[in-house]
């Protein structure tokens, strides 16, 4: 996440820029959800408007290797849609581990609190 959509997007490719500088990523073994996972990275860089496949690619779908880019508003109300989809549970982690954790808890969580609890509470009858 960035303050804006254009900041978040070279943030994001500043990661995969340091990810490809690295050694190669070399899978030991193939389980079938990295075997899924690169397949459907192979489709485009962007799917769901949001949700960035190149580091999954730069991984070898090792590990949480996904990621949803934009502003702080832009990612929550993505993660609200995968909530109307039925899922409860999401894995929120960044490259800067103890800097994301702070910028996640300031400026993600609260919003993603809110669009979900909108989305929870009963219509008024």
């Amino acid at each position: 996440i960035a303050e804006t959509e254009g900041k978040a997007w070279d943030k994001a490719r500043g990661i995969l820029s340091k990810l490809k500088g690295r050694s190669p990523v070399t899978m030991r073994g193939s389980d079938k959800s990295a075997e899924r996972l690169l397949e459907i990275a192979s489709r485009g860089d962007v799917h769901d408007e949001r949700l960035w496949m190149p580091i999954v690619t730069a991984a070898g779908a090792l590990g949480d290797t996904t990621c949803l880019v934009g502003t702080p508003e832009q990612v929550a109300a993505a993660i609200a849609k995968y909530y109307d989809l039925g899922v409860d549970s999401f894995l929120i982690r960044g490259f800067d581990p103890l800097a994301d954790a702070r910028e996640f808890g300031r400026e993600l969580i609260p919003r993603i609190r809110a669009a979900t609890a909108e989305k929870d509470r009963p219509a008024a009858g």
